[in-house]
């Protein structure tokens, strides 16, 4: 089976420049997409898995949204927030070529992405121990 965290390791890899077939903008791009795919599918696959829920009702925004909601607490709506973050940070690095000088920063910079991805695997880490119980009756 397929392990969603070496999509973080992935990311690692291409954010400390360990593949040097392209350009450092291109690898910190491409991280941005691997840490947020691989947090997501962790997240996915704990509901998936501890409460029966489909992929299907697992979808990108409405996931992290509410994880968000107003019902929800503590690590859960922190983690709601990295989630919408890194899905935003995914989206500029993977479909705007001129996303604009503050964002071309933060995703074509590979010292920037090797923070997060650091950032993101400690995160990843963490969810499994999460308690996902609240947030399963707003998906």
């Amino acid at each position: 089976m397929f392990e969603p965290s070496e999509f973080m390791e992935m990311a690692h890899e291409l954010a400390r420049g360990e593949l040097r077939a392209v350009s450092p903008a291109v690898r910190a791009r491409t991280a941005c997409g691997r840490m947020y795919y691989g947090l997501y599918l962790i997240v996915r696959r704990i509901l998936m898995e501890r409460h029966g829920l489909s992929s299907r009702q697992l979808r990108h925004g409405p996931l992290y949204n509410r994880l968000q909601h107003s019902s929800v607490h503590g690590a859960l709506r922190n983690l709601g927030r990295d989630m919408e973050r890194l899905y935003s940070l995914r989206q500029k690095a993977d479909y705007e070529l001129d996303p604009g000088s503050a964002w071309l920063e933060e995703i074509e910079t590979p010292a920037l992405a090797r923070v997060h991805a650091t950032r993101v695997a400690d995160l990843a880490r963490k969810v499994p121990a999460l308690d996902f119980t609240e947030v399963v009756s707003l998906l």
